[in-house]
């Protein structure tokens, strides 16, 4: 059992940081599916005791070509996609 917030702390890349462990009622599942040309994104909103809900669903031709990077992706979804407000 925790004692106060400043029992949770963490160490990452030397830099030390508290931590909070609240339970939380609601949350977003974010999906994604991918390969060179389609890349179709849902999210979900899960409550306690509740049924998933789909909030948005989108299909995306990012058309990647033959080879592509993290990077590629990670540009495509920030230009294209909501995915940065989904997280929100």
């Amino acid at each position: 059992m925790f004692t106060a917030l400043a029992d949770l702390l963490a160490l990452a890349e030397g830099d030390t940081f508290n931590m909070s462990a609240e339970f939380v009622c609601r949350k977003r599942h974010i999906g994604i599916h991918h390969g060179r040309h389609n890349f179709p994104l849902v999210t979900l909103a899960k409550e306690v005791n509740q049924v998933p809900v789909v909030t948005a669903a989108t299909k995306n031709n990012f058309d990647l070509g033959q080879q592509f990077t993290a990077s590629n992706v990670f540009v495509k979804l920030q230009q294209a996609t909501g995915i940065w407000s989904w997280m929100q």
